[in-house]
Formats: structure tokens, sequence, C-alpha cells
């Protein structure tokens, strides 16, 4: 009788197996609705997945990256200082050299001599410039506007003095007479009182006596404390 047991519990399972596969196919044939709905359904949630990659692919991933594209690319702005500094160099250009009045010797009429040549004999430089007396930022710039300044005056040979690379003069007026002692110490105040030559006239300037009356061509140049020398081109003896 036990023997019997195991055989009938293997029947009696795959009977109900049989049952239930039955009972589904039964289901199927008896309700074939039911299974077309669920195809439908399942048709329809595919076709909105592909759809939806569909329209993300070809439709919002090419606005994306256009938009991501057409961004303006940065740019650093200037700091306030900087702008500052850039319109203060755009409204305040590099100031002109002061100039003197049209009626200054430093700017001759038009048709008379070049700008660049100074219209003042010796005598009258050194005068105007006593003249300014205190007032130092005017002599200061009277200096500094003839610096640069070619002069053609007629002057006293004082000295020579030798050096490596020139030749150095000293003079004083021409018009200076004897025992004016006024005139004397007015001149020794004068802020130019020595011109520079080139060694190929050294010759020439030691072979002059002191008092020979001289005229000189060169530049004006400035070399500090309100004083002046003659970067000298040349020289002629005036005969007495």
């Amino acid at each position: 009788m036990n023997s019997l047991l195991p055989s009938f519990r293997i029947i009696t399972f795959q009977k109900t197996v049989s049952s239930q596969k039955r009972t589904f196919k039964e289901r199927l044939d008896d309700n074939p609705v039911w299974v077309i709905l669920q195809i439908a359904a399942a048709v329809s949630i595919a076709t909105g997945a592909i759809v939806f990659g569909a329209t993300y692919y070809f439709l919002v991933e090419p606005l994306r990256r256009e938009s991501s594209t057409s961004k303006p690319p940065m740019t650093l702005e200037a700091s306030p200082i900087a702008r500052s500094q850039s319109i203060q160099l755009a409204v305040s250009p590099t100031a002109p050299p002061l100039a003197l009045a049209s009626a200054s010797p430093f700017h001759p009429p038009s048709g008379a001599q070049s700008p660049q040549e100074l219209q003042l004999t010796y005598e009258e430089f050194r005068d105007r410039y006593l003249n300014l007396a205190t007032r130092y930022r005017e002599k200061e710039e009277f200096i500094n506007r003839a610096s640069g300044k070619k002069v053609h005056w007629v002057v006293t040979f004082r000295s020579p003095m030798s050096g490596r690379e020139d030749v150095t003069i000293f003079f004083q007026s021409s018009k200076l007479r004897k025992g004016d002692s006024d005139a004397e110490a007015a001149d020794r105040q004068s802020p130019v009182s020595s011109a520079v030559f080139p060694l190929a006239v050294k010759d020439r300037i030691f072979s002059l006596q002191s008092g020979d009356v001289i005229e000189i061509d060169g530049t004006l140049r400035s070399i500090g404390g309100n004083n002046l020398i003659i970067n000298a081109d040349d020289f002629g003896l005036i005969p007495k």
C-alpha cells in the first residue's frame, strides 16, 4: 500500500500541471480579446519608447548642442583702475613742449630764421637771464627752452683747456671794457661761458691769444644747475 503512494503523488502532480496548462490554454481560447489587449499594450509601450528616443535624438539633442555652442565666449572685463587709466590716456595726450610767446626770440616770425636758431646775441641772452633775478622757476624754464637752440655768438676768447676727446674754451662778452667792474661781475653770472670743440681744431684754438674776438657757431646744451655749454661746430677769428 505504501509503495503505491509515491506513484500516486507523481501522477496527481502531473495531472495538476496538465490541468493548469489546459486551464491557461482554455483561458486563451475562451478570451482572445484579453490576449489582443495585452499584445496591443505591449506594442504601444514599445512604440512609445521608440518614438521618444527618436524625438530626443533628432530634435532635442541637436537643439541642446546648438544652444551650448552658440553662447558667446567669456570675456574678461577690465578693472575700474584699468578703465580709468585707458580713459586718462585717451583724453590726456602727451603735453606739448613748453613754448614761449610769439614775440619771443625763440620763436621768430615766419620767413626770418629757423625756429631752432636763437635770435639773441650773447649779451642779450645773458641780460635776459639775469633780469629774472629771484624768479627761479622762470629762470629754469628759460634755460630749458634755450637748450638745443643754435647760436652764432661773437665773444672774447679768454683761455683754452685740452681734454682727451675735445677742447674747451672759456669766453666772456666782447663788449666788456676794462675797469667796468659791474659789467664784469654781471658777466661772471652768465649761465654760459664755455664752448666745447672737437680735437681737430685744437691747434687753431691754441694759436689764439687771450682777448681775441671770435665768432662761434654751435648748439646750446644744458649741463644742469641752470648752466649751459656750447657744443661748437667751428669758430672764426675776427680781425681787430
